[in-house]
């Protein structure tokens, strides 16, 4: 049997592999991994996101979500608000390997585990502007929906936050939901589920009073 470092190893791109040194998992999606690594030349730490190509979604149907992947990748350069933050020269692919490099990029699961005694920075503000975005786009555009929303997925790139892991949603939007999600109807009036996992959550991370949440809810007329 291979060792999980062998096996983590070839999900990164030659190029990868000769750029960067000291490679670290952080994270897991399931049909991704992040990893932390130094880049040779600069000795910046980067953030590298491989395709999975070993992941039970992937060999059911690479296709499908190698689209995926690409279309996340996507959806992350459109929303930065800091492109400098991406490194679009490491962008590799080698065979079905993928690899998107990114700077400080890692779900909040992570940057809560590696607080030690200090608090994460989080603006709060700007967590539920881009995952609620990205909850409307995901229904409206995508046609997806059952969304998981938790830490382990939720991604912070700089200050802007992105709801990863797309292949969780279990079901496809009702045409209803799809209709209020392009209307910007409030978000609790098509994915009610969606809503109250990213209140809890936020009140979780204690970054915002229950009245901030229930004003950023309201719809604005």
């Amino acid at each position: 049997m291979l060792s999980r470092f062998t096996s983590e190893k070839t999900l990164l791109t030659p190029k990868i592999t000769s750029n960067y040194v000291k490679p670290k998992l952080i994270s897991e999606a399931s049909y991704y991994h992040v990893y932390e690594a130094f880049h040779k030349e600069s000795g910046e730490l980067h953030s590298i996101r491989a395709l999975d190509v070993n992941s039970t979604f992937f060999k059911k149907d690479k296709n499908r979500v190698t689209t995926l992947f690409l279309q996340e990748i996507l959806r992350i350069c459109v929303q930065l608000d800091s492109p400098q933050s991406l490194i679009l020269e490491h962008f590799d692919v080698s065979g079905d390997r993928i690899c998107f490099v990114s700077k400080n990029c890692s779900c909040l699961q992570y940057k809560l585990s590696n607080i030690n005694d200090s608090v994460p920075e989080i603006n709060a503000e700007k967590l539920l502007k881009g995952v609620e975005s990205d909850i409307r786009f995901l229904y409206a555009q995508m046609k997806l929906s059952n969304l998981t929303i938790s830490l382990k997925n939720i991604y912070k790139i700089d200050d802007s936050y992105f709801l990863g892991d797309w292949a969780l949603a279990t079901t496809a939007a009702s045409s209803m939901a799809i209709s209020k999600a392009r209307s910007d109807l409030p978000l609790q009036s098509f994915a009610i589920n969606e809503t109250l996992d990213l209140v809890l959550l936020t009140l979780e991370l204690n970054v915002k009073s229950p009245d901030m949440l229930q004003g950023h809810f309201r719809h604005k007329r």
